[in-house]
């Protein structure tokens, strides 16, 4: 469980980062932004369409709150 402080003004905020860990059975990963705050994504929030990224990846994204109850990335493009 991600423990880092989101709050609800940063939703819609661009953030930058790296890909640290991807799972494409599941297609869930996690992504260490710049300030060391780690977000989690789902594949269906990569811009590209691919629904696969590698770890190591630089990328950019947007926060938002996720319905179930976290913050997350979405909109999420390699930079």
């Amino acid at each position: 469980m991600n423990n880092a402080v989101f709050t609800i003004n940063e939703v819609g905020s661009t953030v930058s980062g790296v890909v640290i860990e991807f799972d494409k059975h599941i297609g869930l990963g996690k992504i260490k932004l710049d300030d060391n705050r780690i977000l989690d994504f789902h594949t269906i929030n990569i811009e590209d369409g691919t629904r696969g990224i590698d770890a190591g990846a630089k990328i950019s994204g947007e926060i938002f709150f996720h319905p179930r109850g976290r913050y997350e990335i979405k909109k999420i493009e390699k930079i």
